[in-house]
């Protein structure tokens, strides 16, 4: 029975990214403004559900358009999880823009790839801020990379460079996983269920997952940051740092 949801979901969510790239290829024709952002949030919201996954939402949602939305990052599913309550453009490692299917998902919502490398850092801030200037949103993992769940691995400062001194606000948010296939995330081995970091491979995790039956993900959003305040990108990476921290909840089960 679960081998046949697994590949029911797969399917469906093929058909629907084939008719997403449809879609979203024309209307981003006319537009790449705001309007644009308007369908990938319905269809990531919609991937939630056919994925089995439950989200719970504290705090309040920044709806500015020149906002940066900075968290944790469990997952590649993290993406439909976040991507289905908030408008914006995800920031991403440039190695996703090649991947099968998935880059091409990424471009349809405008996603900045980034490099990290130092000649490309001019080129890809003025990315990243044209994007604000256009009322387009940024959603942002600064960790770099995946983690297991349990902790929230060390933020870079220099990142934060490019926010000092501008009318931009930062809102911190934490994804807390607290429960997979029906159990409380209380092991490593339920969070990785869900978690995928480290070496673990695509297939066989997207695979499995899509068998279980539920999944319960907590948003915890903090107050916005107003970034003019600040003079000092180690400082300011501190505090959003610390807003995300406080809002991990590893208390699970969920209600």
């Amino acid at each position: 029975m679960r081998t046949l949801v697994g590949i029911f979901r797969l399917l469906v969510f093929f058909l629907t990214g084939l008719f997403t790239m449809a879609y979203q290829s024309t209307v981003m024709c006319f537009t790449k403004g705001p309007f644009m952002l308007i369908y990938p949030r319905a269809y990531h919201a919609f991937l939630t559900r056919l994925l089995g996954i439950r989200v719970i939402v504290e705090g309040e949602i920044e709806r500015d358009g020149h906002v940066v939305y900075l968290g944790n990052h469990l997952s590649y599913l993290d993406i439909p999880v976040v991507g289905g309550l908030m408008k914006g453009c995800f920031v991403a490692k440039k190695e996703m823009h090649d991947w099968l299917f998935f880059g091409t998902m990424a471009d349809m919502q405008r996603t900045v790839y980034i490099s990290r490398s130092p000649q490309d850092a001019p080129k890809e801030t003025e990315m990243l801020l044209n994007r604000l200037d256009e009322g387009l949103p940024l959603i942002i993992f600064p960790e770099g990379t995946s983690s297991n769940g349990i902790k929230i691995l060390p933020f870079k400062s220099s990142f934060f460079q490019i926010f000092l001194n501008k009318n931009i606000k930062i809102q911190p948010f934490t994804i807390s996983l607290l429960e997979t296939d029906g159990k409380p995330a209380t092991t490593q081995e339920t969070r990785d269920l869900y978690a995928w970091y480290g070496d673990m491979e695509l297939e066989p995790h997207l695979w499995r997952f899509v068998r279980i039956k539920k999944t319960v993900i907590k948003l915890t959003f903090q107050k916005p940051i107003l970034t003019y305040d600040y003079n000092d990108r180690k400082t300011l990476c501190s505090d959003v740092y610390n807003g995300v921290v406080r809002g991990l909840d590893l208390s699970a089960p969920a209600e």
